[in-house]
């Protein structure tokens, strides 16, 4: 059996992972989420272009790989554009739960340095089709281009860990017997 350590975004902390976690034990999965401080020293969750910045990259990207109504907006302070982009996909209940989740986490570190992908490593990336956020197009072009990888698909928005947590866990235990 292999345990699933699960690692949050820059919007939402641990408790985010709360239902997967719970899936994954009704599956015999042992998952941890890992709350992260807003360290200078902590990996970042975006498929890193090798020769630039987390901040180059984005901001060479902008447009592809984020949606516009997007950009600028705060879903940290704001639940309505929290609602509309990270939880649109979300039953009223999960909603109010998912907004109680979110935290600011930012490992400015990180954003500045170049980070090398390690090929030897067995990579699955996901891609959120209804996702509002970052383009599910470039989602799959960062699979494909940068992990050399055909990216999984669930018919989710950007939080499958909140909307779909069943099927995430499913898609994780496929993921950990086939690795």
């Amino acid at each position: 059996m292999t345990d699933v350590v699960l690692i949050h975004s820059t919007g939402q902390g641990d408790a985010g992972w709360e239902r997967v976690v719970r899936a994954l034990g009704q599956r015999g999965r042992v998952a941890h989420a890992v709350e992260l401080p807003s360290d200078p020293e902590l990996l970042a969750a975006w498929v890193p272009e090798p020769e630039a910045t987390f901040l180059e990259d984005t901001g060479r990207n902008l447009e592809a790989a984020f949606d516009p109504g997007w950009i600028g907006q705060d879903p940290i302070e704001d639940d309505a554009v929290a609602a509309a982009f990270l939880y649109h996909d979300c039953d009223d209940a999960t909603r109010t739960w998912a907004l109680s989740t979110r935290r600011l986490f930012l490992p400015l570190g990180v954003y500045g340095e170049r980070i090398a992908l390690a090929p030897e490593v067995p990579s699955t990336y996901v891609v959120a089709a209804h996702d509002r956020t970052i383009r599910p197009e470039w989602q799959r072009r960062m699979a494909r281009e940068r992990l050399s990888v055909e990216p999984v698909e669930l018919p989710t928005g950007h939080c499958p860990n909140v909307s779909r947590p069943d099927r995430l866990a499913e898609l994780l235990v496929e993921v950990a017997e086939r690795a």
